[in-house]
């Protein structure tokens, strides 16, 4: 997982990175086994702002 943090200047020891472009994000809360119906709903949500889903990956999760 890849978690970017805000920043004013460079920060010493880190792999420093400039992201540009038009983002979208969403809150989800509850167990971790919702992922996949998360990831369903943001498609939608994206979509439904003419958004497209760039990376958008769905981890494996137990087999039934």
């Amino acid at each position: 997982m890849d978690i970017y943090l805000p920043a004013d200047k460079e920060v010493d020891g880190a792999e420093n990175v400039t992201l540009s472009g038009k983002f979208l994000s969403k809150v989800y809360e509850g167990s971790l086994r919702e992922t996949e119906k998360w990831c369903r709903d943001f498609g939608g949500y994206a979509e439904s702002r003419e958004m497209i889903c760039g990376m958008l990956a769905v981890p494996a999760g137990p087999e039934k």
